[in-house]
């Protein structure tokens, strides 16, 4: 078991790495300087009614990285429960979550054992059966 939440950590870091070099761009020479600033727009919801929000959720006893965006805040939400655990969806999001932040408002979390929830609670409470991943998402959109 230690192995398998060895080899879960690894996975989550490797997968938080690209975006995090994004966000830094620690290369701001002329070469990179104009890709650097383009991937830092990809993320920014400039709309005046629009929603980018990102916090902690308590959900089954533990907190859960939750993120809003949306061009409008009046519009319809979808929760967007992705195929984790494990499986961070905040580095990726960007990629497909644009076309649906123009009609819908759409709320993600990183759930049990993944992405910055992993990272912000005790290895010891990342354990959860499916039903019990189900009861969180309903808990956390209830709140």
């Amino acid at each position: 078991m230690r192995r398998m939440q060895g080899w879960i950590a690894l996975l989550v870091l490797l997968a938080a790495g690209p975006l995090r070099a994004a966000e830094s761009c620690p290369d701001t020479s002329e070469r990179f300087g104009d890709a650097c600033r383009i991937v830092a727009d990809l993320g920014r919801i400039v709309a005046p009614e629009g929603v980018q929000e990102a916090w902690t959720q308590e959900a089954g006893g533990i907190a859960q990285w939750v993120t809003a965006r949306g061009q409008d805040r009046a519009n319809p939400v979808i929760l967007f429960v992705h195929g984790g655990p494990a499986s961070p969806l905040t580095p990726t999001l960007w990629q497909f979550s644009r076309p649906l932040e123009e009609h819908f408002t759409l709320v993600t979390y990183d759930q049990r054992a993944a992405g910055k929830t992993f990272l912000r609670n005790p290895q010891a409470t990342m354990r959860a059966s499916l039903a019990e991943l189900d009861r969180q998402g309903v808990e956390a959109i209830e709140d």
